[in-house]
């Protein structure tokens, strides 16, 4: 066991440096982050407005994906019918995309046997349930939802919702 303190991921300050810091869910690679880097990420997405009135962008103003990308929600897609999926990033040990949603549609509960999920909300207001736990998570929240545990996600509100779902270890390339 090293006797170096417990550091953030991010910013690189001490435990004993900062309020709260968080760990990782797994033991390798352990990352972990401070407080103060988690209120940086809500001020940015806090300042990345969703455009609410378009189905998605236009092909013409359709932003590149790239390895470094300024407003995930900028790639949402909306569908009247159901929820629509948007693939953001494909690799051997990690999936990320946006689960977009219209007033009142939802992503039903389901479970993933080997598979962890973490959702932050970009835009909107979620109705997020984990396992027995329900809440209502606004911009900048988020859930995480275990191997195994039922969770699902619906939008209430009346504004659309966008939701980052992240996979450890990726489905199955399609």
């Amino acid at each position: 066991m090293s006797s170096e303190p417990m550091r953030c991921s991010f910013c690189h300050k001490s435990k004993d440096s900062v309020r709260k810091l968080i760990s990782s869910p797994s033991d390798y690679p352990r990352a972990f982050i401070c407080d103060e880097c988690v209120e940086v990420c809500h001020s940015i997405l806090r300042d990345t407005p969703a455009d609410s009135e378009r189905s998605g962008p236009l092909e013409a103003e359709r932003p590149e994906l790239s390895p470094v990308m300024e407003s995930f929600a900028q790639f949402a897609e909306f569908s009247r019918a159901k929820m629509a999926k948007v693939t953001i990033a494909h690799g051997e040990t990690l999936f990320v995309g946006l689960n977009c949603f219209e007033s009142g549609q939802e992503h039903a509960a389901h479970a993933h046997a080997g598979q962890d999920k973490l959702y932050v909300v970009l835009h909107g207001a979620a109705e997020i349930q984990v396992g027995g736990e329900k809440k209502t998570v606004e911009q900048g929240g988020g859930a995480f939802a275990p191997s195994g545990v039922m969770h699902s996600i619906r939008n209430a509100g009346p504004a659309r919702l966008v939701v980052m779902a992240v996979l450890a270890p990726p489905p199955p390339a399609k």
